[in-house]
């Protein structure tokens, strides 16, 4: 009885180590396009409330951004603390391993700086959009996805 538990346990062992192998040595490397909508969330560092009508200057290092408008770009916040800009369309990739236990996808940020103000705050200067853990992008569907961005300030010392 032991040996062929043993042997079950073995052959079970196996057939793991070769799913996970053959799933892992398989994949499929993809990319594609994606339309992105960029949402900016202002919020007091302290309370977490929204901050109307905070102003976001972007600077853009891409010669597409904004149609050639000069920079910077100045947007203002809403009574929720957002600020929505359509960016169009971006690149996205990954890769989807054969039996789909791996199924990567990232979407390309734009190469923005934002500088952040708003009356009574801290500013906030030179903040990347396109560091590696800036924000979270969400897919909304098919070719749709959107990149929140959460910015805090810090009230100032007066």
């Amino acid at each position: 009885m032991r040996k062929r538990v043993r042997t079950a346990l073995i052959v079970l062992a196996v057939l793991t180590l070769a799913v996970v192998v053959y799933d892992g040595a398989v994949m499929m490397v993809w990319d594609g396009h994606t339309e992105l909508t960029i949402n900016i969330v202002v919020s007091d560092a302290e309370t977490g409330l929204p901050i109307k009508d905070a102003e976001v200057l972007v600077y853009s290092n891409s010669p597409r951004d904004f149609d050639g408008r000069k920079q910077p770009i100045t947007m203002k916040t809403d009574t929720e603390g957002r600020v929505h800009h359509f960016y169009g369309t971006t690149m996205v990739g990954g890769k989807t391993s054969n039996l789909g236990f791996t199924d990567t996808r990232s979407v390309r940020k734009p190469d923005w700086m934002l500088l952040v103000r708003a009356p009574g705050y801290q500013n906030v200067d030179e903040l990347y959009l396109a560091e590696p853990k800036r924000g979270t992008t969400t897919r909304m569907g098919p070719m749709q996805d959107t990149l929140i961005v959460p910015i805090a300030l810090y009230k100032s010392a007066r």
